[in-house]
């Protein structure tokens, strides 16, 4: 016969009771308050500070890329000015490649001329065209040519001087008494004569007066050189 003993477990439940005063719970939850915002405000700050030197790398950046524009702006002005001479060049050269066909198409002792007309130009008064037409370049030998300077001839000026050729000018001023200067000082030379004024235009914008104006070739070839040759030396 064998004996069996049971146990049984009783459980106890024990009620807690808050027996402190209401105000130390308060000041409990007010300190857990202030806790909580510290902490938020220490990411807070941590966000700023991060956001701050975000923001000084970009600008840092851009002062670099600034720097480098600037670099480029100063290197493209000095290569500018490098290039600045080129328009002077370029109508130094027409004038020039103007000049060599006067010479070379007008039958007359063009380099003497020209030396003449530079020789009697006030400063101040540049030419932008300069011809000379010799009266042989001029005729021609066909019969229709032949009537057409018949005609030409009997509707003639009567006080037109009879010369060698003609010379056509035009140029550009800011005084009109230095287009009347140089108009009195070819005159009185040997190789020019009869100088007459066919137009005059002042721009009302650059203030600058175009002015075209002709002249008879009256000396040969041989005066001419000789002339220039002896004023030159």
């Amino acid at each position: 016969m064998s004996l069996q003993m049971q146990t049984t477990g009783t459980q106890f439940s024990v009620a807690r009771v808050n027996l402190l005063p209401a105000e130390v719970d308060a000041a409990r939850g007010g300190r857990t308050l202030k806790v909580g915002l510290a902490a938020g405000l220490a990411v807070v700050g941590a966000f700023i500070a991060a956001g701050c030197v975000v923001t000084a790398g970009h600008v840092t950046q851009a002062q670099d890329a600034l720097d480098a524009e600037q670099a480029k702006t100063t290197q493209l002005q000095r290569a500018q000015a490098a290039y600045a001479e080129v328009p002077e060049v370029l109508g130094q050269l027409r004038t020039a490649q103007a000049v060599d066909a006067v010479v070379s198409g007008s039958g007359l002792d063009s380099y003497a001329l020209l030396d003449r007309v530079a020789a009697t130009t006030p400063d101040g008064v540049q030419f932008t065209s300069i011809a000379l037409k010799s009266q042989a370049t001029a005729s021609t030998t066909t019969a229709a040519g032949a009537t057409a300077a018949a005609t030409a001839a009997a509707g003639a000026d009567p006080l037109a001087v009879s010369g060698r050729g003609t010379l056509s000018v035009t140029g550009q001023t800011t005084d009109q008494a230095l287009v009347v200067a140089w108009m009195s000082q070819t005159d009185a030379t040997d190789e020019f004569a009869d100088v007459r004024l066919a137009s005059s235009t002042l721009d009302p914008t650059t203030k600058l007066i175009t002015f075209t104006a002709t002249a008879t070739v009256t000396v040969d070839e041989t005066t001419a050189a000789a002339s220039t040759g002896g004023a030159t030396s």
